[in-house]
């Protein structure tokens, strides 16, 4: 955070490790969090602190006012959240086990994007804002691309060139390109010349194994 303190969730909760003084400050259900088990974890622009619980429901700690709001399911949230991000506009987007919640800060107001909707499928595993203020949604069972000002979703498939559905991980690089990590491989999507670029498999994904993503010091890219 702004303070420098590290935050780890677990099982268990959340651990605010301070490495200056070396102190470690628990939070749990009992200290006023939805759950003892933590789903995911963001800092905002205001450096609030967004807490996926797997009671269905998001924590928002406000580390300089000393309270925690809760977002639960009388104001709309039915899921587990399990990812976050802040688009160009403020807005605070949250993957779930049924599907997208976006929470507009001005209105107090929480929108929801399903399969009805247009997703490939509600369960998200992971989400990724690109520098043209896009959202990339990964799903077990494909991929979605937003756009923020409040298009369609449109999905990239095997059709599209994309090598696999089960998709985990993403990565924009230097070039503006976004690279896809699936049980089944890497692929690199140009978003200028939109085509799709598919790595050659080696043992790493015939294991079944997702990459992790790296950016290097020179510009290469460290999968891991």
């Amino acid at each position: 955070d702004e303070d420098n303190n590290i935050w780890v969730g677990s099982s268990s909760g959340l651990a605010v490790i301070n490495p200056k003084s070396h102190t470690v400050h628990f939070l749990n259900k009992s200290a006023g969090l939805l759950s003892d088990t933590i789903t995911g974890l963001f800092m905002d622009k205001e450096k609030r602190i967004w807490v996926g619980a797997a009671s269905e429901g998001v924590d928002i700690i406000d580390t300089k006012e000393g309270t925690i709001k809760h977002l639960v399911s009388t104001q709309g949230i039915k899921g587990v959240v399990n990812h976050f991000i802040e688009d160009n506009d403020g807005k605070i987007w949250m993957a779930s086990d049924n599907g997208m919640y976006i929470f507009e800060k001005s209105t107090q107001k929480i929108k929801h994007i399903d399969a009805q909707e247009g997703l490939i499928d509600n369960n998200i595993i992971t989400i990724l804002k690109d520098n043209s203020n896009q959202i990339w949604i990964a799903t077990k069972s494909g991929l979605n691309l937003v756009d923020t000002k409040g298009l369609a979703p449109v999905y990239l498939t095997k059709d599209d060139g994309i090598t696999g559905r089960d998709i985990w991980t993403f990565f924009q690089d230097g070039q503006q390109r976004i690279w896809i990590g699936s049980r089944q491989g890497v692929d690199i999507y140009n978003p200028q010349s939109h085509t799709i670029q598919n790595l050659p498999k080696d043992f790493l994904f015939k294991l079944g194994l997702t990459p992790q993503f790296i950016n290097g010091k020179n510009g290469e890219i460290l999968l891991l």
